[in-house]
């Protein structure tokens, strides 16, 4: 798609898989089109902001070509005159399917998306039935309010708004509401008004002046992994506290933008 002067975007299910597929084209490029080599990069959620508007700006600009990325992209980015998709596997739903491939040919423009299915057995089924793929419809989209990392920041936001109390409220936030409600007060977010924590009023009386502004809309979680280059100490990524143990653990294979480091 580069070497046609396409701009694309290509989406895929895995970090490992997205490195090595930069990687792999960035040493074809070099090989056969070496002025277009430095065109193409990774884009992900955990790249500090300043990375992500740097690259961003290279895409809407002209001088970046090709991205590999995740779901992130789909947050708050107009991605305007990207001409092709490409999908390596198939992402889990066919909402996000459809809405990765709705990232080009916008503004009424002609675009092409390609769908490479790869070895597990839901996309080789899709490669032998593809009107199965065609003709599913969108999920209807779901959030589990009762998932505790979800429910305390809800409830933190809520209190914020207006005081709790659980003997009214527990029919809007399930039955989790009063183990989340002594968390948040434990960590020093909420605070009871009466010494029964069954029928009183909750205040919010966290640090942050606005708790909304502090949920990120990329991750679910506040406990994050600064990944540093140890050359010039520059960060390279942020990654949340469950996934930083098996990814970024020690004598672990690292790669940002197709350049590999080993993690000590």
């Amino acid at each position: 798609m580069v070497q046609h002067r396409l701009r694309c975007i290509a989406f895929y299910k895995t970090r490992k898989l997205y490195e090595a597929v930069l990687a792999r084209a960035r040493e074809i490029l070099e090989e056969t089109s070496v002025e277009l080599a430095d065109t193409i990069c990774v884009y992900r959620g955990g790249y500090v902001a300043e990375d992500r508007r740097r690259i961003e700006a290279g895409l809407f600009g002209g001088t970046l070509r090709g991205m590999a990325a995740t779901n992130t992209l789909e947050l708050g980015i107009d991605v305007g005159g990207i001409d092709a998709t490409l999908h390596l596997g198939f992402p889990g739903s066919m909402a996000s399917l459809w809405q990765h491939a709705g990232c080009s040919g916008r503004r009424s423009k002609p675009s092409i998306a390609i769908y490479v299915g790869l070895d597990d057995a839901l996309d080789q089924y899709f490669m032998s039935f593809p009107h199965k793929l065609f003709g599913k419809p969108v999920e209807h989209f779901h959030v589990d309010s009762r998932n505790r990392k979800v429910l305390g920041q809800h409830l933190a936001c809520a209190a914020f708004e207006k005081p709790l109390c659980p003997k009214h409220d527990a029919r809007h936030f399930g039955p989790g509401m009063d183990g989340a409600m002594v968390t948040l007060r434990d960590q020093g977010h909420l605070m009871n008004t009466n010494s029964s924590d069954q029928s009183d009023v909750w205040k919010y009386v966290g640090p942050d002046k606005n708790p909304a502004r502090a949920v990120s809309i990329r991750a679910i979680e506040h406990d994050r992994y600064k990944v540093v280059d140890k050359q010039g100490y520059r960060v390279l990524e942020e990654i949340e506290e469950s996934k930083a143990f098996f990814q970024v653990h020690e004598g672990v294979v690292y790669m940002h933008q197709g350049v590999i480091y080993l993690v000590e």
